[in-house]
């Protein structure tokens, strides 16, 4: 389905509201006092809301790992060494796709649990069918390259007892997002989204002096970068134009929109 104009107007208004929430600006002392293996990364400031060294890759994970149960009662296990997603930035990926349901004919007074998602690349996290979940009682079929990043997201299924909710599935062909991975029994979904890897090679990223980045070299790199992979999956979505309603992607690059807006012509 292609968005409108006014469609798209109406999702960035729902979603500017629906992100002044408490999780934009957690209260780490708070958190602390409530989460052990937190409490040894926060320092106490004047404001109250103490300060976090954002280079430190064990002070974000727990950070992570609490906010998941402060704000959503859900219990998330990350392996140190792969990506931690940051809830803010993921929460809000999720209610732009409700605000884009919500002006969908189709799915505007459907029931929430109803509502089907896809999420490609879901990571050891699981967080995106996790917090849709969570917020909107959506269920997922979640897809990975990575069979090691799959137990781990199972893990993060088992322990929230969500396994009615959220399937999770090897994708066997790179090349391909969707194709060789949806079955024919796996019916219609309302949409599907990503957070694709952004470089085509380690040496594009840039460090970040302010913030660690912990990642496995899949998660950040993929052939052509994140304006290839969006590419791929708009070619996927020839093949299953009659079972996805939403096709969507998070780009970290700018550059990219003008790449996949001319792909689309």
């Amino acid at each position: 389905q292609t968005l409108d104009t006014s469609c798209m107007k109406r999702a960035r208004q729902r979603q500017s509201q629906s992100t002044v929430s408490p999780d934009a600006k957690p209260n780490f002392v708070q958190l602390a006092e409530k989460y052990s293996a937190f409490a040894p990364f926060v320092t106490k400031t004047k404001n109250g809301f103490g300060k976090v060294d954002w280079t430190n890759a064990e002070a974000v994970r727990q950070l992570t790992i609490a906010l998941m149960k402060d704000l959503h009662d859900i219990t998330l296990h990350l392996p140190p060494t792969q990506l931690v997603p940051r809830v803010t930035n993921r929460t809000n990926y999720i209610r732009w796709l409700h605000s884009i349901l919500a002006d969908s004919d189709q799915y505007r007074i459907a029931s929430p649990d109803t509502i089907r998602g896809i999420d490609i690349g879901t990571g050891a996290s699981c967080i995106y069918p996790l917090l849709g979940n969570s917020l909107y009682r959506w269920q997922f079929l979640g897809t990975d390259i990575d069979p090691e990043s799959l137990k781990c997201a199972q893990k993060n299924v088992d322990e929230n007892g969500l396994q009615a909710a959220i399937a999770l599935r090897l994708s066997p062909a790179p090349e391909h997002l969707l194709q060789g991975v949806l079955q024919e029994k796996d019916g219609a979904f309302a949409f599907c989204m990503c957070n694709p890897p952004f470089f085509g090679s380690m040496e594009e990223q840039v460090p970040n002096t302010k913030s660690v980045l912990v990642a496995t070299e899949g998660e950040l790199v993929t052939e052509g970068g994140e304006a290839s992979f969006v590419k791929r999956l708009v070619d996927d979505s020839f093949f299953f134009k009659d079972r996805i309603t939403w096709y969507s992607s998070m780009l970290g690059k700018k550059v990219s929109v003008k790449v996949i807006r001319a792909y689309l012509h």
